[in-house]
């Protein structure tokens, strides 16, 4: 397994390292049920590109996209940016199959240096074009938000490439008192 199919700060920087959860665990916190994962499957069963927003930190989209990661296809190779230290060289290896790989970023953001940012989100969404599917997570209140961040300055993302994105998962988070 080379480097790039490792996560590389992949849950971002913690004071106490993060507990992942299962698509069962997520259904039995009542954060999503089975009809909506059942969908989700089916899609990225097909490749789809998933974006996983909402605006507040520890909302848990980085829990979901990685829950989510048990039902790409199992053929698929994962191939994990590296933030600000991404090269993109994973293109021009011999036997690269776009069409059987996922590219996964942990964030798109400017916070740390492990998160995507500029050209290498550009880049990215580049990559749809040539036939790999992406998933990624982003702080966005919502759908009109995230596309906003990505056809703006800095990073100018055509909005024909963001409309290749199958699906954008927006988180809402609430506090319920008892």
């Amino acid at each position: 397994m080379d480097e790039q199919e490792e996560p590389f700060g992949w849950w971002g920087w913690h004071w106490q390292p993060p507990v992942p959860m299962s698509v069962m665990q997520i259904i039995a916190a009542g954060s999503a049920d089975t009809d909506l994962m059942a969908v989700l499957w089916a899609m990225l069963a097909r490749r789809a590109s998933v974006l996983v927003a909402a605006e507040p930190p520890m909302a848990g989209k980085t829990t979901t996209l990685t829950s989510l990661l048990d039902l790409m296809p199992a053929d698929n190779r994962r191939i994990y940016l590296r933030g600000h230290y991404e090269t993109f060289d994973f293109v021009n290896e011999a036997g690269a199959n776009p069409q059987k790989s996922y590219v996964l970023a942990n964030e798109m953001s400017d916070h740390l240096a492990i998160y995507l940012w500029g050209s290498r989100i550009y880049k990215t969404f580049e990559l749809i074009e040539k036939g790999y599917a992406i998933g990624s997570t982003m702080h966005a209140e919502t759908v009109d938000d995230v596309i906003a961040i990505l056809n703006s300055d800095p990073l100018n993302v055509p909005a024909a490439w963001i409309a290749r994105l199958t699906v954008v998962i927006n988180l809402y988070v609430s506090s319920t008192y008892g």
